[in-house]
């Protein structure tokens, strides 16, 4: 996958962004980073960790110094909680695309009726 599928230009504050990157799975977890990943760092903590294990970028906070590490893409958003969200979202095919609701609001709203006294009696 590249790293323009993971995270859109338009996302990105500031920082070296380069689509055409191969990379791996998003993680926000320097301890499971493998070679590849892109690492999200909430709060710029454990990104040597993670360029150690191999991220082949490194996502921060547009308000933090997430320091500059040679080779590896510092790519920083406004909202990074939201981009790793949305990158996971990405990264697995945006499976929420392909839910269909098969019932309209009067359906649920009678279901959560009927399952209501059964709810209140424990």
């Amino acid at each position: 996958m590249k790293l323009g599928q993971l995270i859109k230009e338009n996302e990105v504050s500031r920082g070296e962004f380069d689509a055409s990157i191969e990379i791996g799975t998003p993680r926000d977890d320097s301890r499971k980073v493998s070679r590849g990943d892109v690492f999200f760092s909430v709060d710029g903590a454990h990104i040597g960790d993670a360029v150690e294990a191999g991220a082949k970028a490194v996502v921060c906070g547009s308000g933090a110094d997430c320091g500059k590490y040679i080779g590896v893409p510092n790519i920083y958003v406004d909202d990074v909680r939201r981009a790793y969200a949305l990158a996971c979202q990405r990264y697995r095919g945006c499976p929420g695309d392909k839910m269909k609701l098969i019932a309209g609001k009067d359906e649920i709203k009678r279901y959560l009726e009927s399952v209501a006294p059964l709810v209140e009696r424990g």
